[in-house]
């Protein structure tokens, strides 16, 4: 049995482990077409694909490309046996100050009941640099397959509704315009939506409703392959991302979010195409959809949601573990204390106050040297390498250094600690911090006990097997064993996670996972090291080889073909300025400096799009012929709202090339309301999505024509406005430079575009008569 507390054993258990973490967080293999028609199938779902996006570009709604492609999905749904609907509405979404034409389709297959509906979706229109095959196209043909085996199955207990919504990338328009103007939507019960954050990777259910233990107990039972977890549900909805999903959960609706994440250099990119994107992932995703169809359909719609939460997480994506969050305390209290009395009783002569004291401040300092290591290692891996902020093309040797440092950090710990106490001492410290810091989290974030719960239960579990060999074997080895085991799961799960999120320029983040299996292993570890001498050489070979690979990453590309930077050309001008600047821009990392030197791209300071000055790496050049937005009349005064503010009217002639219309008022403007074709389009009382700092409002795709604005300022002050418009960068002012342009760069995000600007006053003349009162009208619902 001692060879199970050998670094050696420990090493091996590691790399077994790992393996299986890894390999659990891949989709699973796709069903080719020949597959039986009765399962989902990636290969069929794949012709699919084909068939929507062949020779299809960028397609933001409010497009002639994105309405091809709305024509496309029918013609699907029609070979299915569906009689597909549009819903048709320019709408706007206060709390995300835009507006857009959308159109959303629709499909039903109706049940004998026709009462409640459960709602299955995903959107269609894609960001404006890529094609969007795996952001949305993959759940769009996911969609449309379930669809296709619907129609096989016996007749359902409730509709089914599939929704293909519109104008989702512009701030969830589509579902929006759904929600509070289709009569079909009081009918939905639950929800299923598909989207994607990569190209590649496992369909992780990533965000749920309130009240939804019932809902993991489906999920639980009912996936084959589920891969979820309470902790990222939680940091996710503290964080300003949102989906589709987040206007059906706003309404109180219960269901389930998956997506896939991998490969996120891809992610809103001319690289979101056909050829990248994994048919597992598609095999996946429709999986979990039509698992959770078929499961819920089974259940009464209107008691769906449970009582309370739940913890849970996957078990090497075959398994979800899960417990109510009302039972967290409970079993913190409960494993913590056996674990202690196990260790009491096993040691009770070895056990030496002191002795925990010194351990315990041992583990708090390792506490502190994990993310200070990281933090240091984070400059030579990635804030001195220009690289993707989310994803490095070789990852390995990066997450390679942040082990070797976690182990160099624990071999320093039981070097001081080893001779100076017990392992019964050792393990009291240990695991008495695992049993204080499952009570902690059960008190203040529960959906994350299980980080402390599930290693305490393996350290329980190993607790009886020990008890039957008690006189062979040294006292708790399998408790610490398995204790650790369990730690070191968790660590590694979530330090393999976190690759979804964090690029090594966050190193100090990344290792922190892995103090979990450091601290469950310091007890095993302790009693070898006792009875060995200590030895400086090891711990500076470590410290070489950790200098080495980090040395390595340096040597490898930060991009690739497969893993590019992004980078676009930008064209802006403002109105009457003789000359405009050509922009080479990228808004995730740097633009290729090479590159920008040879083609003589200069920092610049010019507007940002939140209206600060910023450095930008542009050049002068002749001004385009774009065209003019016409003001009709006068800004008119609506008339005094009230003692301390103003109401103005501006109207606009906007031509048929404007592709977005953004209008922007400084912070401090004061901005109250502003309505766009009689819509409440912002709402300073409505919380502002965090991604859009400025008072203003972005239209897409505007209607051509005249277009009637109102706005509600606090004050009587002047306010300058700034207007620009985004139309299609002519290709003669592409061409020069594709020539040199690197094959490791790609378009993403906003993309290639022509901005001009123009300045509007408010208020110029405060004495002027009022001659009407704004009168806002909020959306109905």
């Amino acid at each position: 049995m001692k060879f199970l507390r050998t670094p050696l054993f420990l090493s091996l258990a590691c790399l077994v482990l790992g393996w299986g973490v890894y390999a659990g967080s891949q989709p699973p293999k796709p069903r080719s077409q020949k597959a039986p028609q009765s399962v989902f199938s990636a290969g069929r779902a794949m012709l699919i694909l084909q068939e929507l996006y062949a020779g299809l570009p960028p397609h933001v709604s409010g497009s002639a490309e994105n309405a091809l492609l709305r024509d496309r999905i029918i013609s699907v749904f029609d070979g299915s046996g569906y009689a597909a609907e549009i819903q048709r509405r320019f709408h706007c979404k206060p709390d995300f100050s835009r507006c857009s034409p959308v159109e959303n389709i629709l499909a039903v297959h109706h049940s004998a009941a026709g009462e409640n509906a459960i709602l299955v979706t995903a959107h269609y229109d894609s960001s404006w640099a890529g094609p969007g095959v795996a952001d949305d196209g993959a759940g769009v043909a996911a969609i449309l397959e379930i669809a296709r085996l619907a129609k096989l199955q016996p007749e359902f207990a409730n509709d089914l509704m599939f929704l293909i919504t519109d104008g989702e990338e512009q701030g969830l328009i589509g579902a929006d315009a759904f929600v509070a103007h289709h009569e079909w939507f009081s009918r939905v019960r639950a929800v299923i939506n598909l989207e994607a954050r990569g190209v590649s990777g496992a369909s992780v259910m990533f965000e749920t409703g309130d009240n939804n233990r019932g809902v993991i107990r489906m999920l639980a039972k009912n996936l084959d392959h589920p891969v979820a977890n309470s902790l990222a549900y939680e940091v996710y909805r503290r964080m300003p991302n949102d989906t589709d999903f987040t206007v059906y959960k706003a309404q109180g609706l219960p269901g389930v979010n998956f997506a896939f994440t991998g490969s996120a250099a891809s992610y809103h990119s001319s690289m979101d195409d056909l050829e990248r994107l994994d048919r597992g992932s598609l095999q996946h995703h429709g999986e979990n959809a039509w698992s959770m169809l078929l499961a819920l359909d089974e259940r009464d719609l209107d008691r769906l949601p449970s009582s309370e939460d739940a913890a849970y997480i996957d078990l090497f994506g075959q398994r979800l573990l899960h417990y109510p969050l009302s039972s967290a305390m409970g079993l913190a209290l409960v494993l913590g204390i056996l674990a202690l009395v196990a260790i009491r009783r096993a040691f009770h002569r070895q056990v030496v106050f002191r002795q925990v004291l010194w351990v315990v401040l041992s583990v708090l300092l390792m506490a502190l040297a994990f993310p200070l290591a990281g933090w240091l290692l984070s400059w030579p891996m990635g804030r001195w390498v220009d690289s993707h902020p989310l994803e490095h093309p070789f990852p390995w040797l990066g997450r390679t250094v942040l082990l070797l440092a976690a182990v160099w950090i624990v071999c320093g710990v039981l070097r001081f600690i080893a001779s100076r106490s017990s392992t019964g001492s050792v393990m009291t410290a240990c695991w008495g911090v695992f049993a204080l810091l499952a009570m902690g989290l059960a008190l203040y974030l529960p959906v994350a006990s299980y980080l402390a719960v599930l290693p305490l239960l393996g350290f329980v579990l190993g607790i009886a097997l020990d008890g039957f060999r008690w006189k062979e074997s040294p006292r708790l080895v399998f408790a610490a064993l398995f204790g650790f085991l369990a730690a070191l799961y968790i660590g590694l799960y979530f330090f393999f996670q976190l690759d979804v999120v964090l690029n090594f320029n966050h190193s100090q983040i990344k290792v922190i996972p892995l103090l979990l299996p450091a601290i469950a292993a310091l007890p095993l570890l302790a009693g070898y090291y006792e009875s060995r001498e200590s030895r400086n050489g090891f711990l500076l070979l470590l410290m070489l080889l950790i200098l080495t690979v980090t040395a390595g990453q340096h040597l490898v590309p930060a991009y690739t073909l497969q893993t590019p930077r992004d980078m676009s050309l930008m064209y802006r001008q403002d109105s009457g300025q003789v000359s405009g600047w050509l922009v080479l821009e990228s808004l995730m990392g740097e633009p290729d400096a090479g590159f920008a030197d040879k083609q003589g791209f200069k920092p610049v300071l010019l507007d940002a799009a939140n209206g600060e000055k910023r450095i930008f790496l542009a050049r002068e050049t002749a001004p385009l012929d774009l065209p003019e937005i016409r003001q009709i009349g006068r800004i008119e005064t609506a008339a005094e709202i009230a003692d301390e503010s103003r109401g103005y009217i501006l109207e606009l002639e906007i031509p048929a090339d404007v592709r977005q219309l953004a209008l922007r008022f400084p912070p401090g403007a004061g901005l109250l309301r502003a309505l766009v074709k009689g819509q409440l389009a912002f709402d300073s009382n409505l919380q502002t999505h965090r991604s859009w700092p400025n008072q203003g409002v972005v239209i897409n795709h505007p209607p051509p024509g005249r277009t009637r604005f109102e706005f509600e300022f606090a004050g009587k002050v002047p306010v300058e406005m700034t207007l620009t418009a985004r139309f299609d960068l002519p290709a003669a002012v592409l061409e020069p430079y594709l020539q040199d342009w690197p094959g490791n760069a790609k378009p993403a995000y906003l993309g290639p575009r022509a901005l001009k600007s123009w300045k509007f006053t408010f208020g110029e003349d405060l004495q002027e008569t009022a001659t009407r009162k704004v009168a806002p009208q909020a959306n109905t619902r």
